[in-house]
């Protein structure tokens, strides 16, 4: 299964530099060894006024990353959460002896 990763500051500075220079998004997708419709994903989402620029794109990914609000996956007043706590305190009581 593949791994995916977000593009870095660095790929949006080589996105940024080819569309100045007319890439279109399929050549860019080649030169960054990247898929087509991520490219193309970028330059849509992260596009100001229809201008795409690498730092410009990189707030708005970090502003969307930052504002997305994930459950926590052990809620701190869950039974679960109590017994992990009594198990690592546990654990270091018997280290401790």
């Amino acid at each position: 299964m593949k791994k995916y990763k977000q593009l870095s500051f660095e790929d949006l500075v080589k996105i940024e530099t080819l569309m100045e220079e007319d890439f279109k998004p399929t050549e860019i997708a080649i030169q960054l060894s990247k898929d087509k419709s991520c490219i193309y994903r970028c330059i849509k989402n992260n596009s100001v006024e229809g201008e795409f620029k690498a730092d410009v794109a990189y707030e708005l990914i970090r502003q969307r990353k930052l504002s997305s609000v994930k459950p926590r996956r052990l809620l701190p007043d869950s039974v679960l959460a109590k017994y992990v706590v009594d198990k690592i305190e546990e654990s270091i009581g018997l280290q401790n002896k």
